[in-house]
């Protein structure tokens, strides 16, 4: 019986959704269990040993303020005592809601109890001070003494009490995460089990569809909409096929399209931009009549924007050609080096004004290639402008040209260009050889078409030799291109 992958996963899963819901009632369950005792840990025990202590501090600070005052009779003391009383009637208010058995709740009422009486002793001598009258000192600061001992070893009863109760809670915690542990992990193990044993049937009876299919979509991706799809089974995947083939017929057709009309706008631009440009050249050469400086300054930018056009226009049209296989190459035996110098020494000037250091290595007796020279020298010209491009100021661009044997039985002539610019991703590495791509960083605005390295892969293609880019992020790029000799 040929089922859909949709009975397949239904059937194969089935149970083991079932085995998940109840792992999972399992451990919510455990979950609740130790997050109920880790908010009262934090939300009740911590709090109430924080504030023990906090009130043991500040009966002892009242008690040292208080005999400050008694001796030196400074209201400054007074005072803060004052203060130090309010903080701790705050603070026992704030620790009674946190008290929820009887022994604690008397702990802390015997607290309010002694405190109050403390608080009564104080004020009464405090009285009897101000009103002249002789009385016993000593006799006050033993029942005050007495009263703060009281309240200490009530509130160091109450945070031991608590922090037994830490502990116990923590025990607990551990004994259920334990349980918790275990049961998960045996059922985890099985799971892991049933489920590599189902996706090895399951993936062995789609994994070949499913590879033709991510391997037809690198071929679109790359411009290939030849070669239809041929998968039967499963039916979805089948279907899937038909579907992808039909989409391949469209992007074919709208591929066409595309290439014709930019043939054809290019065709239709380039005349009217050839007649700007003759036009502005005339002006510059004062046949409309005298010129001021500035009118010259914009017919200058005019004409610059002009040939920028033209060179835009251009290279749409040679890669037309290029794409249809109608580019006519000019193939000589030709020696390399002196195409390396003339690019260099266009492009130094503009290296120079950015800071940027060129530093060219050539082997000796280099063989000569049978080449076009005119567009071997444009690859190297969109080679060495892209690394200026992207080389920030200080930076640094090396070219290097060798004889390289080792990665073809063939005998290869290798030039590398390489950067210190921002470097590609692994994912942007196969889109810059596609028409109109730039990888652009926010922090380095690029002007152009995109089209410059897409021409270089064509010329060096139809050389017979390959064009490829090594680069990482941050770590600078470098292209790398061989022509046979």
């Amino acid at each position: 019986m040929n089922l859909t992958i949709f009975s397949r996963l239904v059937i194969a899963y089935s149970a083991i959704l079932l085995l998940v819901a109840g792992m999972s009632g399992y451990t919510i369950t455990q979950l609740n269990r130790l997050n109920r005792i880790t908010h009262s840990i934090l939300a009740i025990e911590y709090p109430t040993v924080d504030l023990g202590k906090k009130l043991i501090d500040s009966i002892l600070s009242q008690m040292r303020y208080e005999r400050k005052y008694l001796i030196t009779k400074d209201k400054a003391f007074y005072d803060q005592f004052r203060i130090l009383e309010k903080e701790f009637s705050e603070d026992l208010k704030k620790i009674i809601p946190l008290v929820y058995n009887p022994q604690k709740a008397g702990l802390i009422d015997n607290v309010k109890r002694l405190h109050s009486q403390y608080l009564l002793l104080f004020y009464k001598e405090v009285d009897i001070i101000k009103n002249g009258k002789i009385y016993s000192p000593s006799k006050y600061r033993e029942e005050k003494e007495g009263l703060v001992d009281q309240i200490t070893r009530c509130l160091e009863r109450l945070i031991t009490l608590s922090q037994v109760t830490i502990n116990e809670k923590m025990k607990r915690s551990e004994e259920i995460g334990s349980k918790a542990v275990r049961a998960i992990v045996i059922m985890s193990a099985l799971f892991l089990f049933l489920g590599i044993t189902l996706s090895f049937f399951i993936t062995r009876s789609i994994n070949r569809p499913l590879s033709q299919l991510k391997q037809k979509t690198k071929r679109i991706a790359e411009g290939d909409f030849e070669r239809p799809l041929d998968i039967s089974s499963p039916p979805e995947i089948g279907e899937l096929a038909r579907a992808f083939n039909s989409m391949c017929q469209k992007l074919r057709e709208l591929d066409d399209m595309k290439s014709d009309f930019m043939s054809h706008i290019s065709h239709e631009l380039r005349i009217p931009l050839t007649s700007i440009k003759e036009a502005d050249g005339l002006l510059l050469d004062g046949v409309g009549g005298h010129l001021t400086d500035k009118q010259r300054r914009l017919l200058g930018i005019i004409k610059e924007e002009s040939d920028r056009l033209i060179k835009s226009v251009d290279d749409l049209l040679d890669l037309s050609k290029m794409e249809a296989g109608m580019m006519r190459y000019n193939f000589k035996r030709s020696d390399l080096v002196p195409l390396i110098d003339q690019v260099v020494a266009e492009i130094e000037p503009l290296a120079e004004s950015k800071k940027i250091g060129l530093s060219i290595e050539v082997e000796d007796n280099l063989p000569h290639p049978n080449i076009d020279k005119e567009w071997i020298l444009q690859v190297l010209r969109n080679l060495l402008s892209n690394a200026l491009k992207f080389t920030p100021e200080g930076g640094g661009i090396r070219l290097y040209a060798r004889v390289n044997r080792s990665r073809s039985k063939d005998s290869l002539i290798e030039v590398s260009v390489t950067d210190t610019g921002p470097g590609i991703s692994k994912e942007n590495i196969v889109k810059i050889f596609n028409k109109f791509q730039q990888i652009r960083d926010q922090s380095t605005p690029i002007k152009g078409t995109g089209l410059g390295i897409s021409i270089a892969k064509h010329v060096v293609d139809a050389h017979g030799g390959n064009l490829w880019v090594e680069s990482e992020p941050n770590k600078g790029s470098t292209f790398i291109f061989t022509l046979p000799f």
